[in-house]
Parts: C-alpha cells; structure tokens; sequence
C-alpha cells in the first residue's frame, strides 16, 4: 500500500508545515516540486522547514540531553528520502556546457559557497541542511505533458494524448519510486505493519494538532509499552488455548509437563516475533513459565485436582491409606506417598529450568537480531556520511569534512554502545 501526503494548495504556509513534520516521522520519501532552475533561495517554505528542522522536531523526550550535530547523526537513517521533481522544465541539463544527470544538476544546486561572511552564511544554511538531514537525494525533471490547449483539460486527456517524453519521465520516476520503496522502520529496526503506522500517525498528528513538537523518542516509547501489552496478551492467549485444546484430565505429571513446555516455548515466540524495546524485559517477565502454569491451572481447579494422581499410584496409595489401618502398611504407603510427590517436586524444578533456558535462548537471539540492526542502522549512516565527506572534500570544504569526521567518530561510539547495552541486559 502506497499512502500519498500532498501539501500542494492548502490555505496556509502552517498547515504545510504540520504535513512536512509527519512526512518526516512516517514517510519512505519526502517530494518537494521545485523551481525549473533549482534555485533553493526561492523555495521559502522548505528553506524555512529544513533549516529549522531541529525545531519542529525533537529527537530525545523531554529531559534528556540533544544536540544539533547528533539529531542528524542519530536519526538519519530513519528520515525519508529526498526527492526534488521540477515539472515544465524547459532548460537544457548541463553545466559548464557538459551534459549532466538530474541528479548532479541537483548537487550542483546544492553546492556550498566558502568564505564566512553573512550572506554565504544565509546562502548555506538551506543547501547545509538539506546535505545533512536528507543524504539520499534524487532529481526528476518533467517537459509540459502537452500542448497549451489541451492543458486545461488535462485531467481527462488519455495517456496517448500525452507528450511521449513526458510519459517516459513519469514511467523513470514510478519505477525509482516502487523499486526504492522498502518497508518503513522505526529506530532499533523494527519494522512499521499498518497498525503500527496508524498509532504513530495518529500520535504524531495528536501532538502537533495540540501544538507541540513532535518527538521521535517519544513516539517510539509509546508504540513500544502498546505492542508490548499487545504481545504479552496475544501470548498467553495462544498459551491458555492451546494448554486447553492439548490436555485431557487426569494427566500426568509428565505428559503436563511437555505439553506446559512446548506451549510455553511457542507463546513466547509470539511474543517475541511483536515486541520490541522491551528494556530488562520488563514485559516478557510476565511470561514467566511457573506463573502462566498456575494462571492455568487456577481457573482449572477441579480438573488440575486430578493431576496429583499422576499414574494412578498416588490415587492407589491414598485408597490403601484409607483401608489399612496396620500401622506398619500405613508407613508403607505414606513413603511411597512422599516419593510421588519427591518425584513430582523434582519434575517442577526441571521444568522452572527448561523454561529458563528456553527463557536466555530466545532472549539471546532477540538481542543478537537488535544488535545487528543497530550495525545495519550504523552502517547506512556512516556511509551516507562517507559520501558526503567525499564530495566536501572534492569542492574545497576541508573544514566541514573534519566535522563530520568527528560525527562519524562519536556515531561508531553511540552504536559500539548500544550493542554493549544489550549485552549487560543478557
């Protein structure tokens, strides 16, 4: 499903902001229409947006630490990509009389002027912004579709009726669109179904609505308690049915204690497979094995009566008991009483251990999966990072390529730290 968020006509330069800040939280790519000469000093609304992104929206909640350099570090990987389409463009693609590509007309706009006196200042700052936040970049230039004639009826003209340049360009543009297209992700890899997109969409247009800025920590925060409530319910809710679906009373000891297992293992694979930033698993904890086994059997109280008989020995020695009243056939019976339910205390504890090494396994492996998204998430930024170091450094900017040196050094500490999080959490 592709869901199209258009702030062309709309009354007022605010409510075009309000669409820009939930473009950036929810969105794969972030289209802006441009001037035909690709002059960013004309485009007042996204020089305003880009050059004050940091103000309409926040990276950390409220009481943590944030920084400008780390908003685009931290994030970048996250933000759409950027895509500058230029319709009715009439000028030839070169530079310097060589013919260029769409997108090195772009970077060739977005090309930085040295020196530190005001007016560069104010001349960077846009093309800075637009650099950093937005490093995947991707120009599309479209001829008029047709004649001035037909152009005010240009809704119900047919495809044929259309410049054939103009529908190659269109076809060029669909095509980048549908094969760059991957599923959205929040910070930590996980990835947005729909559900997820409506609770983040409507929290997003909840918060600026009421008219403060949005934030993506917060967000995520929020949709993490939610799924991980979800989960913990879905998973005792396939535990009970299954447990229910599965035994038959009386039941052994043992035959409850494999099937207890197994439904146990599976439950807390559901749950895994839909939380996520359960921090000390906070949430999983009440997956515990011991404590959904006696939720069960608490609401099956008459049933689970029956489970002390296990192979009917313990019903054989409790009728004995009644029946003798030899003091010495008593002792009898009762140590083999006390050794069924030796045997049966034994099966427990063997149980509480396998549901914790089944407990470590797949936490393991949950952690093992986050660590190695947060290599990915590090990995894509840093070579976004690279490249624009590269081209920093090829156009003079020696200056701006040690910052962002710097960046990419405490980005590699931000990530390097997180991967040892999760490991103190295992």
């Amino acid at each position: 499903m592709y869901l199209y968020l258009s702030c062309d006509n709309l009354a007022t330069a605010a409510h075009a902001l309000m669409i820009s800040r939930l473009n950036v939280g929810t969105s794969l790519f972030m289209g802006y229409e441009g001037d035909p000469s690709l002059q960013v000093p004309t485009c007042g609304c996204l020089v305003s947006f880009v050059s004050e992104l940091s103000e309409h929206i926040k990276v950390k909640a409220d009481g943590e630490e944030e920084d400008d350099s780390a908003f685009d570090t931290e994030y970048i990987s996250f933000f759409p990509k950027f895509i500058w389409t230029v319709r009715d463009f009439t000028l030839d693609l070169e530079i310097d009389g060589k013919e260029v590509t769409e997108d090195e007309y772009l970077e060739r706009a977005l090309m930085l002027k040295k020196g530190r006196k005001r007016e560069v200042m104010e001349y960077n700052l846009p093309r800075q912004c637009i650099r950093d936040y937005f490093p995947t970049r991707k120009c599309f230039v479209f001829i008029r579709p047709a004649s001035e004639r037909d152009m005010k009826q240009l809704e119900s003209l047919p495809d044929s009726a259309l410049q054939p340049e103009f529908l190659e360009q269109l076809d060029k543009f669909c095509q980048y669109v549908l094969r760059e297209s991957k599923v959205k992700m929040l910070k930590g890899g996980h990835h947005i179904n729909g559900r997820i997109f409506g609770m983040l969409a409507q929290n997003y247009v909840d918060t600026i609505v009421s008219g403060k800025v949005p934030c993506l920590e917060n967000a995520v925060t929020m949709l993490a308690t939610k799924e991980n409530e979800a989960a913990i319910k879905e998973g005792l809710a396939y535990y009970v049915a299954q447990m229910e679906e599965q035994i038959v009373f009386p039941v052994e000891v043992a035959v409850l204690s494999e099937i207890h297992g197994n439904c146990e293992k599976a439950a807390l694979q559901l749950f895994m497979q839909r939380s996520f930033k359960d921090e000390d698993q906070k949430h999983q904890e009440q997956l515990a094995a011991e404590q959904v086994l006696e939720q069960f059997m608490d609401s099956k109280k008459a049933e689970a009566a029956t489970i002390v008989t296990a192979d009917k020995m313990l019903t054989d020695v409790q009728k004995s008991l009644a029946a003798e009243k030899a003091s010495g056939e008593q002792l009898k019976q009762q140590r083999k009483a006390e050794e069924e339910r030796r045997r049966q205390l034994e099966q427990r504890m063997r149980d509480v251990e396998r549901s914790h090494q089944e407990d470590i396994r797949q936490v393991e492996a949950k952690m093992e999966e986050e660590a190695a998204k947060i290599r990915q998430e590090t990995d894509k930024t840093m070579q976004c990072k690279l490249k624009e170091q590269e081209k920093l450094l090829q156009q003079g900017f020696t200056e701006r390529a040690r910052e962002l040196q710097e960046e990419m050094d405490r980005l590699q500490k931000q990530g390097k730290a997180r991967e040892e999080k999760l490991q103190q959490q295992l």
